[in-house]
């Protein structure tokens, strides 16, 4: 029987000396890949799957050549070719080195803007055997890293229906136990957008106060970070020569200059702003684990940031609207701060600074209340004008 080109070596397990094999591995490699090349091969890789799926050796073989040609090269089948890879992944459920090959080709094929080209029917099993994936092997970081990285698209986490509770437990457990950036990051992307599709009760869950040290942690791993880039940057800039430690970066910093955040601070301050939405649970584990203390440090070190004062403050907002939660807010000097931002800061920064204020107010005796502030509270609404975009998501 002869077959067409195909991808073994005669020193592979998976070679045959009764079939004829146009190309071997050797002259694959050798050779320099074009787009032509995938229209060629690719028909021969998806008959191979199709036959010899049940043959782990071949099939990890031919997954290799799937992902070495889809990293370059956008496929012409791509439905036909998840759908293939997603029942191996079935087939091997336990055989790490195929679920490894496996799941590194669905990020290939499952890529911005790539990922527009598939049916949301498979973008659903995507995410349900990934999902198997990442509780079958736990402990395997490049294999949750390949998971990771997959899922976080706004295409596969917004339209497909699955088990949002059980994805974000899965994500959260990577970021108790790893502590790789290529883990980090993606996993509280993740979790940022899963948490606005859960209940309330799934979030208590969630907010847990492991689970909101642990978040809290990455932050001032995050400041430390960003941190140390500022200073290093001002070495370069100015020349300097002496060295500079994490100890001189707060005093540096002192002196007015303000850091810059990245997707990774904001995606964590955005999660725990969805964490503690309307979560009275939450917003108490948040200031048990000296959340309000971090919170009043970022306040400090982004207070040109329009982006994180926003996530700030929304947080702020959800502990303000707790009547016996409200009284820890004085511990940061919330008044003078909310004064400020409600005559200075941007109108999502202003809003939710005047709500904090109102919920402070309310409760106050006609003898207590500060008249002045509560005029410069409606000098400053009846001065804004309608928002072209939506302020706040609700639920």
């Amino acid at each position: 029987e002869k077959y067409s080109p195909c991808v073994f070596d005669k020193n592979d397990l998976c070679y045959s000396k009764y079939r004829h094999y146009t190309y071997d591995l050797q002259h694959i490699q050798t050779i320099t890949l074009t787009e032509n090349d995938l229209i060629l091969y690719e028909p021969y890789l998806i008959e191979s799957l199709k036959r010899y799926r049940d043959r782990s050796g071949f099939v990890q073989k031919i997954l290799y050549y799937i992902f070495f040609l889809t990293r370059s090269f956008r496929s012409k089948q791509p439905n036909l070719l998840i759908e293939l890879i997603l029942h191996v992944i079935s087939i091997h459920s336990n055989l790490q080195t195929v679920q490894m090959a496996s799941t590194a080709c669905i990020y290939n094929l499952t890529r911005t803007p790539m990922t527009e080209r598939i049916h949301v029917k498979y973008l659903a099993q995507i995410v349900q055997a990934t999902m198997n994936v990442m509780a079958t092997f736990p402990n395997q970081q490049q294999l949750q890293k390949n998971c990771l990285l997959t899922l976080c698209s706004d295409r596969i986490l917004h339209e497909p229906h699955f088990n949002f509770y059980l994805l974000a437990t899965l994500v959260m457990h990577n970021l108790l136990h790893y502590t790789d950036l290529a883990i980090i990051q993606p996993g509280v992307a993740i979790l940022s957008l899963l948490t606005t599709r859960l209940t309330i009760d799934e979030c208590t869950q969630l907010g847990s106060v492991i689970n909101l040290k642990r978040l809290l942690q990455l932050i001032e791993q995050q400041i430390d970070r960003l941190q140390t880039m500022q200073i290093n940057q001002n070495q370069q800039a100015h020349n300097v020569q002496t060295q500079q430690t994490l100890s001189d970066i707060d005093l540096t910093l002192n002196h007015n200059q303000q850091l810059t955040s990245d997707d990774t601070l904001r995606f964590c301050l955005s999660l725990l702003w969805n964490l503690t939405d309307e979560n009275a649970i939450v917003c108490e584990n948040f200031i048990q684990s000296m959340g309000l203390q971090l919170f009043q440090r970022l306040l400090n070190l982004f207070s040109t940031d329009t982006i994180v004062l926003t996530k700030i403050v929304g947080l702020l907002s959800n502990i303000a609207e707790v009547s016996h939660l409200k009284i820890y807010l004085y511990s940061i000097d919330i008044i003078p701060l909310m004064q400020k931002y409600i005559t200075e800061a941007i109108l999502d920064v202003a809003f939710s600074a005047v709500g904090i204020l109102a919920h402070l107010l309310y409760e106050q005796t006609d003898d207590e209340i500060n008249l002045e502030l509560c005029r410069q509270m409606r000098k400053t609404i009846v001065s804004w004008q309608n928002p072209h975009t939506n302020m706040v998501t609700y639920r």
